[in-house]
């Protein structure tokens, strides 16, 4: 089997898998709190960004890292590819990867989806290389 790995700061790889869903960083889009429940998230984003109920887009689901109702930023989750072609190698590479990967607004260059996923490794406390069948 053919694979690639990607980086992606995390400290609950399972729980990222099992979501297979993005939340922007820190579970706010733009400082809200999350909610109990999805209508309070999307109340405080609507007070938070001074606009009518009506007008928030957002989708909002349960995330368990935050034990929260947040706003989905993206299906799939965020990483970044790594030029590794062996495990070796990627955990080297990973470990020497900019640091801050969980703070970036977007999914990176390694996006990818949990049913691709072969294995994941940790390279660190709160870095983890994910092995990605091609």
């Amino acid at each position: 089997m053919n694979t690639y790995y990607v980086v992606r700061d995390t400290e609950s790889p399972i729980e990222d898998l099992n979501r297979n869903w993005s939340a922007f960083s820190g579970g706010s889009c733009i400082g809200e709190e999350g909610g109990e429940t999805a209508e309070e998230a999307k109340i405080n984003l609507a007070s938070q960004t001074d606009i009518e109920l009506d007008e928030v887009t957002n989708e909002f689901r349960y995330h368990p890292a935050y034990a929260k109702f947040v706003a989905v930023h993206y299906e799939g989750i965020g990483a970044y590819m790594l030029d590794s072609e062996t495990l070796g190698e990627a955990m080297k590479e990973a470990d020497e990867y900019k640091e801050g990967l969980a703070v970036i607004m977007g999914p990176g260059n390694g996006h990818f989806f949990a049913e691709d996923v072969v294995n994941f490794y940790k390279v660190k406390d709160g870095r983890y290389i994910f092995e990605i069948k091609l």
